[in-house]
């Protein structure tokens, strides 16, 4: 039986290419589950993640009166692109959209947690963005290639979340 992944993906240039990780994750046999934050439904192919997934892309909490799309409980967490807005959320424990509350949800559970940021080279050496990364980094989460985003979008390292999965 496949273990599950979610995906949560942010606003930021690679979410553009988040079907990438969803492939690499399900040729490793994981059941992938993509949540994106309101702002990267601008940068996601919503059509391509649902193809890739087998399943519905969430962006917010069910509403009253709304079909339950009967998530599974994950094994296991990916923030890819992971932005300063949303790291910044995590860390202090602001859950305003499904995203953020499933992260802080799974930093308590102790669900393992991987994040892949992107943010800019003025926001890397933003005091509160390096304070609120340490602080997940100290809470267990890991970021596998630093707090500091790749170069390049087309170098973002999909597979490196993957691999810190292994």
């Amino acid at each position: 039986m496949s273990k599950v992944l979610y995906l949560i993906v942010c606003g930021a240039a690679p979410a553009a290419y988040a079907n990438r990780f969803v492939s690499l994750a399900r040729d490793d046999d994981w059941d992938v589950w993509v949540i994106t934050t309101p702002a990267a439904r601008d940068f996601t192919d919503l059509t391509a993640l649902e193809k890739a997934s087998g399943h519905p892309v969430r962006d917010s909490y069910k509403r009253p009166g709304e079909n339950d799309l009967g998530m599974p409980r994950a094994d296991a967490v990916v923030v890819a692109p992971a932005s300063m807005n949303t790291i910044g959320k995590w860390a202090n424990g602001i859950c305003d959209t499904l995203a953020t509350g499933i992260l802080g949800e799974s930093l308590g559970f102790g669900v393992p947690l991987v994040a892949l940021p992107f943010v800019s080279d003025a926001q890397a050496k933003n005091a509160a963005y390096v304070r609120n990364a340490r602080f997940l980094q100290d809470g267990g989460v890991v970021f596998p290639v630093g707090i500091k985003r790749p170069s390049r979008v087309r170098d973002f390292p999909w597979k490196a979340a993957l691999d810190a999965l292994l």
